[in-house]
């Protein structure tokens, strides 16, 4: 079985809130080479939707997070 990866990436305006697409566990970092701020979230089945370039990071790491709910502000 393969891994896919594909990305969209949406240009927004600073502090545009920012909404979880699917529920799953978030995962909190930064990566100052690249993404700068970003939230993961990952679902029960694996699938990973990266939220990058944020200003702000709304839910903590590591936490559980539903479908629409805030995660961040853009940057």
């Amino acid at each position: 079985h393969s891994i896919r990866t594909e990305a969209i990436d949406f240009g927004v305006g600073v502090g545009t809130s920012i909404y979880a697409s699917h529920d799953g566990v978030a995962i909190t970092g930064t990566d100052p080479g690249g993404y700068g701020y970003y939230v993961k979230v990952i679902s029960p089945m694996g699938f990973v939707s990266i939220y990058a370039h944020l200003s702000t990071q709304i839910v903590a790491n590591n936490t559980t997070v539903k479908k629409g709910e805030l995660i961040g502000l853009s940057g």
